[in-house]
């Protein structure tokens, strides 16, 4: 039973530097020098309503590839011609993808509400923290749980750690087939 409390207790301790350390970056990388700021969770709540928990989970997923091809493809085409370099545009395309993210989740009105926002943090934290098996990796455990705009799940030092800048910005726009099947897309939702 001690054995147990003190791995508990230390569990619970990395998280939490690990997550300082999270916090301390995400500081830094919102306030990198981007030559265009990659939208904030306000802007897309301008552009695509403010509205809460208010769609269904094939709207959700049908809105979270809108946002991401229509948005995200505005940034990238701007931050280019602006001058922007690989390396800004993989990080800008990391925030956008996980500030997109954020935003379809919190218009889930399916079912779970807020529930399945958590379940659905510590899904990210297994599939982009545990299951990748690397250093860096773990440190996006509390990241993904965090669910601030400010840090991305996956983090830009962890998809960097196993793809180039090449790689994030060529994928960026593009979303999963499994999780697209599994909730049937379509490209326009009616909003």
């Amino acid at each position: 039973m001690a054995t147990r409390s003190i791995f508990l207790w230390a569990l619970l301790l990395l998280c939490s530097a690990a997550l300082f350390v999270q916090l301390s970056l995400g500081w830094s990388q919102r306030h990198h020098p981007f030559l265009v700021s990659p939208p904030s969770l306000n802007a897309m709540r301008e552009t695509y309503g403010d509205q809460q928990r208010d769609l269904d989970h094939k709207q959700t997923r049908s809105l979270y590839k809108r946002i991401i091809n229509e948005t995200g493809q505005a940034w990238e085409a701007e931050a280019r011609k602006a001058g922007a370099s690989l390396s800004e545009l993989a990080m800008g395309c990391t925030l956008i993808r996980w500030r997109s993210r954020l935003y379809a989740r919190s218009r889930d009105g399916g079912t779970g509400g807020i529930v399945n926002d958590y379940a659905l943090a510590l899904r990210d934290a297994v599939v982009h923290g545990v299951l990748r098996h690397s250093f860096i990796a773990l440190w996006d455990i509390p990241a993904c749980l965090a669910m601030t705009p400010d840090l991305p799940c996956p983090s830009y030092a962890a998809l960097r750690a196993r793809k180039t800048d090449d790689d994030i910005v060529a994928r960026c726009w593009s979303t999963s087939s499994f999780y697209d099947s599994s909730s049937v897309v379509d490209t326009k939702p009616d909003l």
